[in-house]
């Protein structure tokens, strides 16, 4: 789901990491650029500390601490 709502989006991404997720793509494509890396920041620093990986997805904005980048066939 977009993260519309960023409290109740990371306490729902919180919840399915505890249950054992280990890969996060976090897409949201409606934020605005720095929104994004705001949020992103965030989800990585939760799923890094539950041993989960993070790969990114739109806008193409590579963050360092991130796992991977999914890139469109355009881009």
């Amino acid at each position: 789901p977009e993260p519309h709502n960023p409290t109740e989006f990371l306490q729902q991404l919180e919840q399915r990491l505890h249950a054992g997720i280990r890969l996060v793509v976090f897409r949201a494509k409606s934020l605005m650029a720095d929104d994004y890396v705001a949020l992103a920041g965030k989800v990585i620093r939760l799923a890094h500390a539950a041993g989960a990986k993070v790969m990114l997805n739109s806008p193409p904005i590579q963050i360092a601490e991130a796992d991977g980048l999914h890139l469109t066939s355009s881009q």
